[in-house]
């Protein structure tokens, strides 16, 4: 009985030093967080190293978690090993010895950390603000709304998408309400995206007035503050900046 208990303390102790662990790199996530949404120019390569580092940090702790289960079930087999005569009366009275070992469910419940936005990186820890798209990605309500909305007052931002992929209508109904119509217009209007912005002289005039330029594929006014030559348009549409031909067909610097 001593081998026992001083095996369920040990393993006590070892479930607090992961917890620790696990809290303190919660604590980096939030800080990183923090740095993510303050950031109000952040370039696409710096958010690429913030999703890498968030990536490892989650990584981590799936492994303090997969061993402090590993852990729990160790200590539940060693109790069977040398009482095999109690484990029928353990299975059904909750108050036995063995029932002071830390709950499997209630550790993955406390120490597996909710998952994020991927738009603003926010924890989510209420399912209810949580929302799955077309490509596997979890955004908050918020984010979704946004999303949405900058399509109703700009048509070049319809239809909402992630990694090429439309949101839900579902979704996009929920997070416009009357407004979906607008939405729905747009979205039906497919002509416009190769012809009208570029015949558009007024928006044309817009787009040279802050020094921007238009994309070949769509038309979309592009704005480069800083990085190289090569743009990425909202439809996936690759061109130089400097001249405007497509990606890789001219000999411009990059």
């Amino acid at each position: 009985m001593d081998s026992h208990l001083k095996s369920v303390k040990t393993m006590e102790v070892l479930l607090g030093q992961y917890k620790d662990i696990i809290y303190l790199n919660s604590g980096l996530l939030d800080f990183v967080n923090e740095i993510v949404v303050d950031e109000a120019n952040i370039q696409p390569s710096e958010a690429y190293v913030f999703d890498v580092f968030l990536e490892e940090i989650r990584n981590a702790e799936q492994i303090v978690l997969d061993r402090s289960v590993a852990l729990s079930i160790y200590s539940e087999e060693e109790y069977k090993l040398f009482y095999p005569a109690d484990t029928e009366s353990v299975d059904r009275n909750e108050g036995s010895s063995f029932a002071s070992a830390p709950d499997v469910n209630r550790l993955n419940a406390e120490l597996k950390p909710p998952p994020s936005c991927m738009c603003c990186l926010s924890p989510l820890k209420n399912k209810s603000n949580r929302r799955v798209l077309s490509c596997g990605h979890v955004y908050c309500t918020t984010c979704i709304t946004t999303r949405c909305r900058m399509g109703v007052s700009d048509r070049s931002m319809v239809p909402a998408h992630c990694c090429r992929r439309e949101f839900p209508t579902d979704y996009v109904k929920e997070a416009l309400g009357f407004q979906f119509e607008i939405y729905e217009r747009f979205l039906k209007d497919k002509s416009w995206r190769s012809l009208d912005l570029q015949s558009d002289h007024e928006y044309a005039n817009v787009i040279r007035e802050v020094s921007g330029v238009q994309c070949p594929g769509c038309g979309v006014g592009v704005q480069k503050v800083s990085g190289c030559n090569h743009i990425t348009c909202l439809y996936g549409h690759e061109f130089c900046y400097s001249c405007c031909m497509k990606w890789k067909t001219c000999g411009c610097e990059t």
